[in-house]
């Protein structure tokens, strides 16, 4: 096989690997070496990791702020250095006095816009150094807080106990840790919490239930029929099909046409300025990903290509 491979794959990790092992495993297995996931899963964790392959992975970019949904398994009255079952235990506190809806009332204030600072053994960076490399050296750093949204978390069980279990379903953007959700709702309930198991459930337009898991890719005599088209994996833009003469001056680096608001197909009424689309062919193949400019309140609209894939991106 060979770097002419192109397409998205929507693996499951399993735990025990790093996201990076996954990409490795598959550079391998194609022989390849264009490829790369489009957000960082802990080592810990299993669940949804898309790895674009080939010209795919210049539309990677496009993935990784993509929404997350995750099933977590909380437990309180116990805390890690690592805010998961990575690290080393801190704390043991008896949970028995915490309620159900105690544990409610605690999640209200993690729902909507948040600030939320990383863990110190994670990927972020601090003066261009990832934090978990400062933490093996034993050099704990001040973290900055940023801003991510939690859309929702909803508890799905709850069992009380000494250490009590929660399991929740958090739907969250781009940056979210959920190991430091876990962490800072057993600090406001006073008796410490970690995250003791996560499942990401979806990324973007890829879910758990459409995913491939590493054995059955292996086992697919080589795995291409499990390889995504790029103009599909990137469906959840809106779209605007080209007309012959416009593909060529795409590839050109030139703009195509303008044209009515009504030849974007999948707005659903949303605005239209600044929102990406993708660019087809005539055959429904990727040529670019372009950014809409409209002139005031106009219904006719420039197109601005910002990445340009080539006719045969998506296989």
């Amino acid at each position: 096989m060979s770097d002419s491979l192109d397409g998205i794959l929507n693996l499951i990790k399993p735990p025990g690997m790093t996201s990076h092992d996954v990409v490795d495993y598959v550079r391998k297995m194609f022989k390849i070496k264009r490829a790369g996931h489009t957000g960082t899963l802990d080592p810990g964790a299993v669940g949804v990791l898309p790895v674009c392959v080939g010209r795919a992975t210049r539309a990677s970019e496009y993935l990784l702020g993509s929404d997350k949904v995750y099933r977590a398994v909380m437990i309180l009255g116990m805390t890690t250095d690592t805010y998961d079952t990575q690290g080393k235990i801190e704390s043991e506190t008896d949970a028995s006095n915490v309620s159900l809806a105690m544990v409610e009332n605690a999640l209200e204030g993690f729902r909507g816009l948040i600030l939320q600072a990383p863990p110190m053994v994670s990927a972020a960076k601090h003066k261009g150094q990832r934090l978990y490399e400062l933490a093996r050296k034993g050099i704990e750093v001040e973290r900055e807080t940023r801003p991510v949204t939690v859309y929702s978390i909803d508890i799905v069980d709850w069992q009380p106990g000494r250490q009590a279990r929660v399991i929740v379903d958090i739907t969250c953007s781009k940056g979210t840790y959920v190991r430091s959700i876990c962490h800072d709702v057993g600090q406001v309930l006073g008796c410490g919490a970690y995250l003791h198991f996560l499942v990401r459930v979806k990324h973007g337009p890829f879910s758990i239930g459409e995913g491939v898991t590493l054995e059955e890719l292996t086992a697919a005599e080589g795995g291409l029929r499990y390889l995504i088209p790029l103009e599909s994996a990137l469906s959840f833009m809106p779209r605007v099909t080209l007309k012959g003469e416009e593909v060529k001056r795409v590839f050109n680096g030139a703009r195509p046409g303008p044209r009515p608001v009504t030849d974007i197909a999948g707005l659903n009424g949303a605005p239209v300025a600044s929102r990406r689309v993708r660019l087809l062919d005539p055959e429904g193949r990727l040529v670019a990903v372009a950014r809409v400019e409209t002139q005031g309140g106009s219904q006719v609209v420039g197109l601005r290509p910002e990445r340009v894939f080539g006719g045969n991106a998506g296989g």
